[in-house]
């Protein structure tokens, strides 16, 4: 799956691949790849900074997404 980014994203234009695939028995291997432009000097400083926090945030959003999928809660 993959989403592009919006204006003021803070990489844009830019997109966020989830993929997953089988892991050992009983197991689901998931990788995120990020690519994108940063628009200014000052989001670049904002994700060097602070990258670790900005890739928990795309996890947890994510695993949300994929929670609520499972349980029935989509749209």
């Amino acid at each position: 799956m993959t989403c592009h980014t919006n204006p003021g994203y803070l990489l844009y234009p830019g997109h966020i691949t989830f993929a997953a695939s089988s892991g050992p028995p009983g197991k689901v291997k998931f990788k995120i790849s990020l690519a994108g432009d940063f628009p200014s000097l000052s989001r670049r400083a904002e994700f060097n900074g602070g990258s670790g926090n900005f890739e928990n945030a795309q996890w947890n959003h994510f695993l949300a997404q994929v929670a609520a999928f499972c349980a029935g809660k989509h749209s």
